[in-house]
C-alpha cells in the first residue's frame, strides 16, 4: 500500500510541478504585459537627470560711437590767384646775366625804376668788408661782413686834402693796407667802421661800372661782374 501510495506520487508531482510553472510562468508573462506604461516608463527613465551648466554669456563691448561729423554745407572757394603785373622796365642787360637767374632776389628788389646806369667808381676790400664810391652820386657804400649790413656815407674828401686823416693811428701791418683819401676819411673818422671793416686787403681800385635802381634797393656790378644787390632795409647780398 506504501509503495502505491508512493508511486502515485511519484506521478501525480510531476504534472502538479510542471502545471504549478506554468502557472507562475503565465502570471509572470501576464504581469509583465499589464504593467501600465507609466511604470515601463518609470522602469527605463535614469533616476538622476544630469541638467547641464548654462555656459556666461559673453560680456558685450562697449564700443564708443563716434562724434557726428557736419560736412560743410558749401566748398570752400579758392581765392584766384593773382596775376603779377609786368614791370614797366625791365632789368638792365649787364645785370640780366646774373640777377635774371636768381628770382628771389628779384622779388626782394620789386621793379626797376631806372635803366641800367653807368658810373666811375672805386673799390676796397678790407679784412671784414669792402667799400663802394660811386663818382656820380659822391657818396661811399660801407659794407659789413659780419652783420650783413651796409651804410651811406656822403664823401667828406676835398680835391687838395692830405690823404691820410689819421696818421696818428700808425700805418697797417705789413701785407695790408691803410685806406687813403676819400675811404680813409669814412675809416679814420668813425671808430666804429674802422673796428668792423679792420685794415684794408688791397689798394683802391677804380674802374667803371653798370648799376640800376629797383623799388627796393639798388644793384650794381664789381669789377669782376660779380653782383652787389643793396636792399633798402640796409642788408645786401652778392652774387658771383
Amino acid at each position: 500500500m506504501f509503495k502505491k501510495k508512493v508511486l502515485y506520487l511519484l506521478l501525480v508531482c510531476p504534472l502538479l510541478t510542471a502545471c504549478t510553472i506554468g502557472i507562475v510562468r503565465r502570471e509572470v508573462i501576464v504581469q509583465v504585459t499589464v504593467l501600465p506604461p507609466t511604470a515601463t516608463a518609470t522602469a527605463i527613465a535614469p533616476t538622476h537627470t544630469h541638467t547641464p551648466t548654462p555656459s556666461p554669456s559673453p560680456t558685450a563691448t562697449h564700443t564708443p560711437t563716434p562724434p557726428p561729423t557736419h560736412p560743410p554745407t558749401s566748398a570752400p572757394t579758392k581765392p584766384p590767384t593773382p596775376t603779377p603785373t609786368p614791370c614797366a622796365l625791365t632789368i638792365g642787360p649787364a645785370l640780366q646775366p646774373r640777377l635774371g637767374l636768381n628770382p628771389e632776389y628779384v622779388s626782394a628788389l620789386g621793379c626797376p625804376t631806372s635803366y641800367q646806369q653807368p658810373s666811375w667808381t672805386a673799390e676796397q676790400t678790407f679784412q671784414r668788408g669792402r667799400m663802394l664810391w660811386k663818382e656820380d652820386q659822391d657818396v661811399a657804400y660801407i659794407l659789413f661782413n659780419d652783420s650783413g649790413t651796409y651804410q651811406v656815407k656822403d664823401d667828406p674828401y676835398v680835391e687838395g686834402d692830405p690823404d691820410d686823416a689819421c696818421p696818428e693811428l700808425g700805418g697797417a701791418p705789413e701785407g695790408l693796407y691803410k685806406p687813403v683819401r676819400g675811404f680813409n676819411r669814412q675809416w679814420c673818422g668813425d671808430p666804429n667802421v674802422r673796428d668792423a671793416l679792420g685794415w684794408a686787403l688791397e689798394k683802391e681800385a677804380g674802374f667803371y661800372t653798370t648799376w640800376q635802381e629797383f623799388e627796393h634797393g639798388l644793384v650794381l656790378l664789381s669789377r669782376a661782374n660779380h653782383v652787389f644787390i643793396l636792399y633798402d632795409d640796409g642788408t645786401w647780398d652778392y652774387i658771383e
